[in-house]
């Protein structure tokens, strides 16, 4: 179990605590009206479309950044 903290440039999910990455991305973008964003390859998938326009992703685990897409 780690404590997630997933960041975009239109929101704050902070101090989730899952058992793994999928997980958390899952609890995050629940309802956030993204699309289906339920794991790593459809977070990618969907934020590859994003990063043209501006739009960023960053997840750490435990303080630790393991997931950077786009520029911040």
């Amino acid at each position: 179990m780690g404590r997630y903290t997933v960041q975009t440039d239109g929101f704050l999910a902070d101090n989730l605590d899952a058992t793994n990455l999928d997980d958390a991305i899952a609890e995050a973008f629940d309802g956030e009206g993204l699309g289906a964003i339920v794991d790593l390859a459809s977070l990618e998938d969907k934020f590859a479309r994003y990063v043209a326009d501006g739009g960023w992703c960053r997840i750490k685990e435990d303080g630790v950044v393991i997931v950077s897409i786009g520029d911040r």
